[in-house]
């Protein structure tokens, strides 16, 4: 047997260390030689080990404590008994650690979100939240996908975007029978102002010209149409209003003469303001209504919950922000709607004023865009005005 173990003194060592850990087994059983071999091997006892358990095994069996037969019958039963209980007790661990991992540990779950103008103040809180990290935390990662509002509505219903920002037209689909719902609102008004040439000076001026505005149907439409009514304006006849785009596309067809007027947002409007133009009134005033937030479709809600209301958590983090971290907000809102340092705290009150507090909204907040939807459509599904919000997951991640 002696010439088999070469170096004595490292096999010596290796049967000591071999000879420690089985007899720290709670079993009186031996451990099998693969086992104990494993053992060594984590221990860095690679060199002689398998030679050096033999002659330990070896002895063990001889021993007085037990009868060699026994002992070689016990080491193979021990081998599969210890097997089993691993892999039992490494399965429990595995499924343990799968189920307590947090959303924020595991890979994060990419999410769409169609938005129609990324340097709108009214969409600020996604990318607010986008930069903060708050998606993250909640495991998701958002790809905030610039597109027109009517499209993101429809990718809603085919699946090919999770959430759509432009909550005015979420609510005109959902009025018209389509399986979507808005499920939070950023602001439940507009910051619009109604600009125009440096040259027409009162309302009255504005007879038989031109006014922009995105598309019709849309927020700034509604504005439009609400804010010339107030003016004693009536906008089938008095005025000639032409689709033209998002923000940018009216102010430059405003500073380029293209139109006579424009709605604009307000930061679009202090552009505008210092190219001369002239900024006529505030319409956000005369018009309630949901202007961006998420909606998503109907399906989605029922069957991913859980990742609505991650969603909402991350938006509404956002949306108190704006509203109590003023400090914090200023850098990243500057840099998003391209505005000088010195109109921030006019941008910001102007947009806090219509802010939601909480993410809800009302149905007076939707009436606008029921109305002009199923006002001129024929043979559509009855809808109620209530069916086009689903504010459950909000009230869920409030614990209402």
């Amino acid at each position: 047997m002696t010439r088999h173990l070469g170096d004595f003194s490292l096999r010596a060592k290796a049967i000591r260390r071999a000879g420690i850990l089985l007899s720290s087994c709670k079993s009186p059983l031996t451990p099998s030689f693969d086992d104990a071999q494993g053992m060594l091997f984590q221990r860095g006892e690679k060199q002689g080990a398998r030679r050096s358990l033999r002659v330990m095994l070896y002895e063990r069996k001889a021993s007085p404590f037990g009868k060699a037969g026994q002992r070689g019958i016990c080491l193979g039963s021990l081998a599969a008994a210890i097997r089993r209980q691993l892999v039992g007790v490494l399965s429990f661990l595995l499924a343990c650690s799968i189920a307590t991992v947090p959303a924020s540990a595991q890979a994060p779950r990419k999410i769409i979100i169609g938005v129609s103008n990324p340097d709108n103040v009214t969409f600020f809180p996604l990318y607010l939240a986008k930069e903060a990290g708050y998606f993250r935390e909640q495991g998701l990662e958002p790809q905030l996908i610039v597109m027109n509002s009517d499209l993101a509505v429809k990718a809603l219903v085919t699946g090919d975007v999770d959430y759509a920002a432009s909550t005015a037209s979420v609510a005109k689909a959902a009025a018209l029978g389509f399986p979507v719902k808005i499920i939070v609102s950023f602001f439940n008004g507009t910051d619009f102002s109604l600009v125009s040439k440096p040259e027409i000076k009162t309302p009255a001026d504005l007879k038989n010209k031109i006014i922009a505005v995105s598309r019709f149907g849309s927020a700034a439409d509604f504005d439009a149409r609400e804010a010339l009514t107030h003016l004693g304006l009536d906008p089938a006849k008095d005025v000639k209003i032409i689709p033209v785009g998002a923000g940018p596309n009216r102010l430059i067809s405003l500073l380029t003469g293209k139109v006579d007027a424009a709605i604009i947002n307000v930061a679009e409007s202090i552009r505008a303001q210092e190219q001369g133009m002239r900024v006529l009134i505030s319409t956000g005033k005369f018009n309630r209504q949901t202007l961006t937030g998420l909606g998503t479709a109907t399906n989605k809600i029922a069957q991913n919950r859980d990742e609505v209301r991650r969603v909402l958590r991350a938006a509404t983090r956002a949306i108190g922000d704006y509203k109590n971290r003023k400090e914090k907000i200023q850098p990243l809102l500057i840099k998003h709607t391209r505005i000088k340092p010195e109109h921030f705290d006019f941008v910001y009150q102007k947009n806090l004023e219509v802010l939601s507090p909480d993410g809800s909204l009302s149905e007076g907040d939707v009436k606008s865009a029921y109305i002009d939807a199923r006002k001129s459509a024929a043979n559509l599904p009855p809808v109620e005005m209530s069916s086009l919000v689903d504010l459950s997951g909000l009230r869920e991640i409030h614990g209402k």
